[in-house]
């Protein structure tokens, strides 16, 4: 949220439903530290799966985020594909829906999904709502 100059802390409520699940990507690394050897950790990607009916119709993946780091290595498509696999087991019939980043649509299209509304301003960075058809 720094990132895209939104500082403001992240109390939507959705957070701590018991049906939102949280995907974290972590990294572990050994490191020399004062002549012993520590494993560190970090979480260097992040979404969360909405139930239907927190934020959209359909079931919805938000808050993506890989570090900035980690970027360029496929990652966020690793995510939203596991993201994606999740939905479809907790809600088989139920559309994906998500609020993308405008600049992103093309990474989702090849995702398979598909603009719902128009570009639409959200703390000052343009969206479009997108989604994806599950059922055949």
């Amino acid at each position: 949220m720094v990132e895209q100059n939104c500082v403001y802390a992240d109390l939507d409520g959705k957070d701590i439903k018991a049906n939102t699940l949280h995907l974290l990507l972590e990294t572990k690394a050994n490191t020399l530290l004062n002549d012993k050897s520590e494993s560190v950790s970090g979480i260097i990607a992040y979404a969360r799966c909405l139930e239907p009916g927190s934020s959209y119709q359909g079931c919805s993946i938000g808050r993506v985020a890989v570090a900035k780091k980690s970027r360029g290595n496929g990652l966020a498509k690793l995510l939203m594909l596991e993201a994606i696999s999740i939905c479809k087991q907790h809600w088989p019939d139920e559309t994906i829906q998500i609020g993308a980043q405008v600049y992103l649509q093309k990474f989702y299209a090849q995702l398979g999904f598909i603009p719902f509304s128009q570009p639409y301003d959200e703390d000052g960075i343009m969206h479009i709502d997108m989604q994806l058809q599950t059922k055949a």
